[in-house]
């Protein structure tokens, strides 16, 4: 009878511990959803914060990267770096702030294109002071993040570069919604150790070419970007052979225009090329905006090369000495077309007219003034 009773003991002591772990078990059950939605559930910030808040990540994760390739940098560039850094952080925390309580998701950002058919800058603050982190070509798509006073905080998608363009340069798209953009108190510029004042240009130039840098500079072979490599505007060839060559260019390689043969000849650069091409011409130095003054020696005999009209020939009759049968001669205007020209028997007269702007002799013998 003792032992039946001790069984039974035993069987409702091990009952009430399965109910027990039962029990918790179920209020484990319970409490789960609970905890997992409140770990798991919607947060706060809008979708237009989380992207921002992605791109503002990465862009830091970029700058100590670039930080830390400033090794020898000199002390002023690292002090204005951190000061940028300080300004955009503060930057982005109120655009965090300012997209997380207007509650519009994915509405805040715009899509827009370039006003311009030239590139445009991007910097690293909103300010011309401030450096260039990169460019965007016309009809290139960027997205429109903020706007900051008079510039929109950008994001280029090929690049993913960052930064700032003038707002008047980008044109919107017609249903493009500008206020729905947060919008930022204008940061300071970062302080930066200002540049020596200019030279005072010479009044007498039409244009201060060396304030233009580069692109004015002598050019020797090879090929230049209009407009970064080199200005547009008339460049005279300061050589002496004859296997001279130029190829002006579209942005495809088509040829626009060239020329083969002498040196010392002129070529107009246009805005509308893309890049221009140098050969075995010597050094080609800038003469836009030159001042037409006739040389001392402007009706002296001339022989073979090119002369420009007004400066070192003068217009008028001019005859050849020549004798021979392939005397070519040619006159052009400031865009390399030819207004006339000859090829055959030497000894002839022709007239160069004040409108001329380039005349070109090859072998034709001397030439000698006749007068208007």
């Amino acid at each position: 009878m003792k032992f039946v009773i001790l069984e039974r003991f035993d069987l409702m002591r091990q009952v009430a511990l399965i109910l027990s772990i039962l029990f918790v078990f179920a209020a484990i059950l319970i409490t789960l959803p609970t905890s997992i939605y409140a770990q798991s559930g919607p947060s706060n910030p809008t979708e237009q914060q989380m992207t921002i808040d992605a791109i503002v990540q990465g862009y830091f994760q970029q700058t100590a990267t670039a930080q830390a390739q400033l090794g020898e940098a000199e002390p002023n560039s690292l002090t204005a770096t951190a000061q940028f850094n300080a300004s955009v952080q503060n930057s982005f925390n109120q655009a965090l702030t300012a997209t997380a309580s207007n509650g519009q998701s994915g509405e805040n950002t715009i899509t827009a294109k370039l006003a311009t058919n030239q590139n445009a800058n991007i910097r690293e603050c909103p300010s011309t002071e401030c450096q260039v982190v990169g460019s965007i070509r016309p009809n290139e798509d960027f997205m429109i993040l903020l706007q900051e006073g008079e510039w929109f905080l950008i994001q280029w998608s090929e690049s993913q570069i960052l930064g700032y363009i003038y707002s008047p340069l980008v044109v919107l798209p017609p249903d493009a919604n500008v206020g729905s953009l947060p919008t930022l108190t204008p940061s300071p510029a970062p302080t930066n150790t200002p540049l020596p004042p200019m030279p005072t240009p010479d009044a007498a130039l039409t244009a201060t070419y060396e304030a233009l840098g580069e692109m004015v500079q002598p050019k020797g072979n090879g090929y230049y970007l209009v407009g970064i490599d080199i200005l547009p505007g008339k460049w005279e060839s300061t050589g002496k052979g004859s296997g001279c060559y130029w190829e002006r260019l579209d942005q495809y390689g088509e040829i626009e225009d060239n020329s083969y043969g002498n040196a010392g000849g002129t070529v107009t650069v246009q805005e509308s090329d893309y890049q221009i091409h140098f050969d075995d011409c010597g050094t080609w130095v800038y003469v836009e905006g030159r001042e037409k003054v006739l040389s001392a020696d402007a009706t002296e005999p001339k022989g073979d090369g090119f002369y420009t009209v007004g400066v070192e020939i003068a217009p008028g009759r001019w005859r050849s000495q020549g004798k021979g049968s392939s005397c070519y001669w040619q006159t052009t205007d400031e865009y390399q077309e030819i207004n006339a020209n000859h090829y055959g028997q030497a000894g002839g007269a022709i007239y160069i007219y004040p409108s001329d702007y380039e005349v070109e002799f090859e072998d034709c013998g001397t030439w000698e003034y006749l007068g208007q």
